[in-house]
């Protein structure tokens, strides 16, 4: 980090699997103690990582970004798509770490019934639907589901085959394969973990008619508050009076752009016939080479 590997215009980190803001103050913390030390002249130190406190220059709504940024996708997906379900959506969450956990969180204020949900150890279903609260509690208590009652209890192999019309990994990759795409009861597969739909499964679930929103489009809101984080601390330094509005103005931005991506994301599915995820991998590849003739002049 001496050396200038990490720097506001270099690499700039972000939280991800394993790491929390305590984690990105470790490493702000480090920069800023070399830069004073080594006389390393970093402009806008805090700049160097994102995801962190609050207190130390963090942002308010980065914690629950991409469970957020993911909920704004999945609403406007089916609001644009016009999909219909005959009750209240039942969505099954794979994984119960922070966009897991603050997925589950979000749900009920948006009418979508959890009807189940695992760690890393195993999870519960019931058909009737899961409170949060209660579920919560108890996983804060007994560090995992097991024994949790009115529920059955179930491995995360089985939750991915649970009955259910949303299907949510967020946990880890390689989930959704060759192997349980063919055996999956969901409708619609939102993708909040990165990578853990495989190639070999989205051909599946597309033969199978089975909508996929990838994680390029559903996963991305973390990296949307961490660019506006990153932005607002090379100048602009909240105060803490200002918290509640700055939330509110963070929000807001992470609606409007997330709602951008999946409505040019499906109108390009239509306009080029191709799925939800094979649009994406189009216009993120038409982006790029606009960027590179910006950048390169051809």
């Amino acid at each position: 980090m001496a050396k200038g590997a990490l720097g506001p215009d270099v690499d700039v980190p972000g939280p991800d699997i394993g790491t929390n803001s305590k984690t990105m103050f470790w490493m702000y913390n480090k920069v800023a103690e070399l830069n004073r030390k080594h006389h390393l002249g970093i402009p806008n130190v805090a700049a160097v990582v994102t995801g962190k406190p609050i207190e130390y220059d963090g942002y308010p709504g980065r914690e629950d970004a991409t469970a957020r940024g993911g909920l704004i996708v999945l609403q406007e997906y089916l609001k644009i798509s016009k999909t219909l379900f005959k009750m209240v959506p039942r969505v099954a969450i794979q994984g119960f770490g922070n966009v897991g956990f603050n997925f589950a969180r979000l749900l009920p204020q948006h009418h979508f019934n959890m009807v189940a949900v695992s760690d890393v150890h195993g999870g519960i279903y019931s058909s009737d639907g899961l409170d949060f609260e209660e579920v919560k509690r108890w996983h804060t208590e007994q560090g995992s589901f097991k024994g949790f009652p009115n529920a059955d209890e179930i491995s995360n192999d089985n939750l991915i085959l649970s009955d259910c019309d949303i299907l949510v990994p967020a946990a880890i990759e390689n989930q959704i394969n060759i192997k349980n795409s063919g055996s999956i009861h969901a409708n619609l597969v939102l993708e909040l973990a990165n990578e853990a739909v495989t190639m070999d499964g989205y051909n599946i679930l597309k033969n199978r008619g089975i909508s996929v929103i990838p994680g390029i489009v559903a996963n991305t809101g973390g990296v949307v508050v961490s660019f506006i984080e990153w932005s607002r601390n090379r100048g602009f330094r909240p105060h803490k009076v200002d918290l509640d509005k700055i939330q509110g103005e963070v929000e807001n931005e992470l609606d409007k752009i997330m709602k951008d991506i999946i409505r040019k994301t499906y109108t390009k599915s239509l306009d080029v016939r191709l799925t939800i995820d094979e649009a994406a991998d189009v216009l993120a590849i038409e982006t790029l080479c606009e960027q590179l003739k910006m950048e390169h002049g051809y």
